[in-house]
This record gives structure tokens, C-alpha cells and sequence, in this order.
């Protein structure tokens, strides 16, 4: 997959931009596996959600010492929920005083084939 995103970026750089992500409006995830794609999450969005445990905290932190490198291993758990589909706010009226709710997905798989 690293092959077809540095085909992506270089033709992202031929048509003036910085890269593929400023093309397509949205950061890309490559994923390895045996089928070929990218994820896409559009900008200035979170897809996280951060659950309770059931003691109420959501972050679980531990400290070991390490002796070996004479200082602390820091381990910090938590559980997270991706979410896959958001909700905007579009506007029916050019004064915008009629609005509706519509759904708008957060992450896209896009497949590629080589």
C-alpha cells in the first residue's frame, strides 16, 4: 500500500498541492492487509469516543519502573469507540432559519487495485 500513497502524493505535488490530503479534503489511513484501499477521515473532525470503565474513570495508567533504562515505563489503557458516522446541520433556507439533521460519515474505505 505504501507504493499506491506515494503514487497518491506525487500526483497530489503535480497538481500544485502539498498532498493528497489537501486534495481530498479529508487525512488518509493506508491499511495493510491483502486487499488494497485507504481510509479517509475528513479534517477537523474526531472519530473517538473514549468509554467509561466500569469503576467510572476512563483512563487506566500505569507506572513500572524500568532499571534498565533507568527510568519509568508509562502504560495508559483505555477503551475507544470509533465513530463511523457523524451528524451536521444543514441549512434548507438562505437565512438558515429551517435546518435539518443529516447524517454524514466520518470514515471511508476507498479500495484500490494495483
Amino acid at each position: 500500500m505504501a507504493t499506491v500513497l506515494a503514487v497518491l502524493e506525487r500526483a497530489a505535488q503535480r497538481a500544485g498541492q502539498d498532498s493528497i490530503e489537501d486534495v481530498i479534503g479529508a487525512c488518509v489511513q493506508p491499511h495493510t492487509g491483502t486487499d488494497y484501499g485507504i481510509f479517509m477521515l475528513p479534517k477537523l473532525f474526531t472519530s473517538l469516543s473514549y468509554r467509561e470503565r466500569q469503576d467510572g474513570s476512563i483512563w487506566k495508567i500505569e507506572a513500572t519502573r524500568n532499571p534498565n533504562a533507568q527510568g519509568w515505563d508509562l502504560e495508559i489503557v483505555a477503551v475507544v469507540d470509533i465513530i463511523a458516522n457523524g451528524m451536521v446541520k444543514v441549512k434548507l433556507t438562505t437565512d438558515g432559519l429551517q435546518t435539518v439533521q443529516v447524517p454524514f460519515p466520518l470514515v471511508t474505505r476507498i479500495e484500490l487495485s494495483v
